[in-house]
């Protein structure tokens, strides 16, 4: 991960991705067509990383993870996880352990930014991805080994903290050959994680949009 992150340290202000600059808006307009983009994976493919990478090279990118209101973290029958105090709450050790939540996006949500982005790359994924996954125009699937997912995860360079505990990071990296291999079943469309960032936006974004403002590529559904 260490390396993955070095190659994009020149190019990527941590922060660029939550700063709303007319300029960008105007410069993915430019670039092409509509263009409505998920970005999905398992936890240690680099998602957030790309997004900070997309986002400096002007495309409106974000980072599912820190939009206010999109993701929530339920019990599995449904209950919405809360605390004491009745604010919203994520999984807890042992929870996580025994796989009792799930970590859902709100469609609502995902529904308002459609509406206000012609053009935009949404990096996350979430429990109830196939009902989201059909608001697309498009989708990709970042598939890397388990061995450089554990890494990434390990990383003191990560910022997320999903997966630095051994017992989560056992449960995502025993998942991620079934995930592979339901992505490649259904015919998702499949990134190589560990391509340099700029391959990897060369194989998305710039592939998105056109002068007859047509998305590129048919529709693809994804999985967490």
């Amino acid at each position: 991960m260490a390396v993955f992150r070095a190659r994009v340290e020149d190019d990527v202000s941590r922060h660029a991705l939550h700063q709303d600059q007319p300029e960008r808006a105007l410069l993915a307009t430019l670039r092409g067509g509509k263009a409505q983009v998920l970005v999905t994976g398992p936890s240690g493919v680099g998602k957030t990383t790309l997004s900070r990478f997309f986002a400096a090279r002007g495309e409106i990118a974000f980072d599912g993870d820190v939009i206010d209101g999109l993701g929530r973290t339920y019990h599995i029958d449904g209950r919405p996880m809360l605390n004491a105090e009745g604010r919203p709450r994520n999984a807890n050790a042992y929870e996580w352990l025994h796989m009792q939540f799930a970590w859902r996006w709100d469609v609502k949500v995902i529904k308002a930014m459609l509406s206000r982005h012609d053009r935009f790359f949404l990096f996350g994924s979430a429990d109830n991805i196939d009902e989201c996954v059909s608001l697309f125009g498009t989708a990709y699937y970042l598939k890397a080994s388990p061995l450089v997912i554990s890494k990434r995860l390990q990383s003191d360079d990560r910022d997320n903290p999903t997966g630095k505990d051994a017992g989560q990071r056992k449960l995502i990296v025993g998942a991620v050959p079934y995930h592979d291999a339901h992505a490649e079943r259904l015919g998702f469309t499949v990134v190589d994680a560990s391509l340099p960032p700029i391959e990897i936006f060369d194989i998305i974004a710039a592939a998105q949009g056109s002068s007859n403002g047509k998305v590129s590529g048919p529709l693809t559904r994804i999985v967490r």
